[in-house]
């Protein structure tokens, strides 16, 4: 991003960054290597001419939890515009049905 720093992000927003890199203009490799200390994977996520490391997703040795890094933005030339994401919270079994009903009201009238 800049000056080498790197940034560890949640799942969501590594998908919502990589959703706005055009498929032209990337591309993955995975990497699997162990040392005396277990086993490390990595999908490491690179400009197509393999000159710029966008982010990866990592698995340490015994930790079980995955990863996700953002290293350097695309160009201009390589974005398409980012998508509206919604995320919706639902506390009670009361909210979650109401939520399904007007669903279901709303794409009735858009039949």
């Amino acid at each position: 991003m800049f000056d080498d720093e790197v940034y560890e992000v949640t799942r969501d927003e590594f998908k919502g960054f990589i959703d706005q890199i055009k498929p032209e203009c990337f591309t993955y490799e995975e990497y699997g290597f162990g040392n005396e200390y277990g086993e490390t994977h990595e999908i490491k996520v690179t400009s197509t001419d393999s000159t710029r490391h966008f982010a990866s997703i990592k698995r340490f040795y015994e930790d079980e939890n995955i990863h996700y890094y953002v290293y350097e933005m695309p160009h201009d030339d390589e974005c398409r515009p980012a998508k509206s994401v919604y995320q919706i919270t639902l506390n009670s079994p009361e909210e979650v049905a109401e939520f399904f009903k007007l669903l279901k009201q709303t794409q009735e009238k858009n039949k």
